[in-house]
């Protein structure tokens, strides 16, 4: 699991601040935590805004990191600079400016083609139906895909019926599936198909008796959200999935109940071999294991600098892509 943060520093008064972050490998192992510490000073482009004092860009810092293969997208705001690295092998390569209209980021996903054999990011925006009318119902949805083989961006069409989805507040996109990404909308889940390129809708599981406790995440190659049936203490934690059946139908299905003895407040991601990332607002981040009912505390919240602004499960790996230049990491 790889953590980032975001370690302020203010620089001189005639010059502009710089941002260090700083890649975190968790890992536990024989009943003990433990982290590989990496810095990295990220180029001007990214010392725009200081995250801890504009609560308003929040929403623009969760897009900050994504992972698919070993590969990490590092994201300047509004997804203006975006660079593509291994920190494994220490390559990157710093993608070419995507010109849009946009006036908001909205998601920003990363995943890989198996088809095509190629990694894609997709950037979809906010944009104005008319430069001269500046109405917020003529916000629509735009969108612009990044081919990693021919290092470049193209318009992605988003169907009419689409263009008006708003995002949930916080919400992420997905590679849950090989070759899909998921958006997360106040009532619909749009799914996008980096092969075919097409933009697909489906409803958010909706219950007035639960409430939803995570943004969408991959559960086992399937798109999942987690509910719980009130906002008490002792509260039934639930997570459901997204699926399909042979015949092309989409439904939610709920798979189990967490079995723990204190409230969870919101669930980050799922790692794999059963285990949750969660979060306790009086105990932190805990890392909860739903086959063998364990729960195990990281004061992850007050062991690093900064601000934590992305907690992603990372697979290291030695993929290469043309273009990619030395990088320069300090730390473990």
């Amino acid at each position: 699991m790889w953590v980032s943060t975001y370690l302020i520093d203010d620089g001189d008064e005639d010059e502009d601040p710089f941002r260090t972050c700083y890649l975190y490998d968790v890992h536990y192992f024989n009943k003990t935590f433990d982290y590989n510490k990496v810095r990295l000073d990220l180029p001007p482009e990214f010392a725009i805004v200081d995250i801890s004092k504009n609560a308003s860009m929040h929403i623009v810092s969760e897009h900050f990191i994504q992972t698919c293969n070993g590969l990490v997208t590092i994201v300047g705001m509004n997804a203006d600079v975006i660079y593509l690295l291994n920190p494994a092998s220490t390559q990157m390569r710093k993608l070419p400016r995507c010109n849009n209209r946009s006036f908001d980021i909205l998601w920003l996903g990363f995943g890989f083609d198996p088809l095509s054999n190629d990694y894609n990011i997709l950037k979809v925006v906010f944009a104005y139906l008319s430069p001269e009318d500046w109405a917020p119902e003529n916000l629509v949805l735009e969108a612009d895909l990044y081919s990693a083989n021919n290092d470049c961006w193209k318009k992605v069409e988003v169907p009419q019926p689409l263009r008006g989805v708003r995002p949930a507040h916080y919400s992420k996109c997905v590679h849950a599936k090989t070759g899909m990404l998921y958006m997360e909308g106040n009532d619909e889940i749009l799914s996008f198909n980096l092969h075919s390129e097409v933009f697909e809708v489906y409803p958010i599981h909706k219950d007035e008796t639960l409430l939803k406790i995570s943004n969408v995440f991959d559960f086992k190659g399937s798109l999942g959200m987690m509910f719980k049936d009130d906002v008490d203490e002792g509260s039934v934690v639930s997570l459901w999935t997204l699926d399909d059946n042979v015949s092309g139908n989409v439904y939610w299905t709920k798979k189990f109940n967490f079995e723990i003895g204190f409230n969870i407040d919101w669930i980050h991601l799922y790692l794999g071999d059963g285990q949750f990332v969660a979060l306790n607002h009086e105990l932190g981040v805990i890392f909860y294991d739903y086959i063998k009912k364990e729960t195990k505390k990281f004061p992850l919240l007050t062991s690093f600098p900064g601000e934590i602004i992305s907690i992603v499960k990372y697979t290291e790996s030695l993929v290469s892509l043309g273009g990619f230049k030395p990088l320069n990491l300090s730390g473990g």
